[in-house]
């Protein structure tokens, strides 16, 4: 019974893991006029959301001014949100991405180095693929800045799924 569930909980991983695989490989394929007008729809939304939310109080209102500061401050795009948003998806993608290859070789009962450096090679080697699909098949501009990113999320998805026992 509990070799079955272990094989259900793997397909389960392993499916999670290539659907976002997909998912990015599909919007990828995108121009770069569709990609950033839609990252751009999404971005101006949440920001209406949120700015709605936090206006609501004065402390949510304070609380606003400071993420903005942050935001504006430490971000290396600065008041670019939707550049902002774009890295922030790229580097939680992969970080979810990453999160399901890992549990995947967690049951397969690999060590714990095999399943950290199986995972890391599997995001670097998707990361390096996606840029370059995205440089010379579609034409888009590929960026070592991005694949930098994407390993960011990959290693910290790695980090804290490494620190918990099996």
């Amino acid at each position: 019974m509990k070799r079955i569930l272990k094989g259900i909980w793997f397909t389960v991983f392993v499916l999670c893991a290539l659907f976002v695989m997909v998912l990015m490989y599909s919007l990828r394929s995108e121009d770069g006029f569709t990609s950033s007008n839609r990252s751009n729809i999404v971005t101006e939304s949440l920001k209406e959301e949120v700015k709605e939310t936090l206006r609501s109080s004065p402390k949510g209102y304070s609380l606003a001014k400071r993420i903005k500061g942050y935001i504006i401050l430490y971000s290396p795009y600065g008041s670019d949100w939707n550049l902002t948003m774009r890295k922030l998806a790229h580097f939680l993608i992969y970080f979810c991405m990453s999160f399901m290859i890992y549990l995947s070789l967690c049951m397969l009962s690999l060590g714990k180095g095999k399943r950290i450096v199986i995972t890391l090679l599997i995001c670097f080697f998707f990361a390096c693929i996606d840029e370059f699909h995205q440089g010379h098949i579609i034409g888009r501009t590929m960026s070592k800045k991005d694949v930098l990113i994407d390993l960011s999320g990959s290693s910290l998805s790695v980090l804290i799924l490494s620190l918990f026992k099996k």
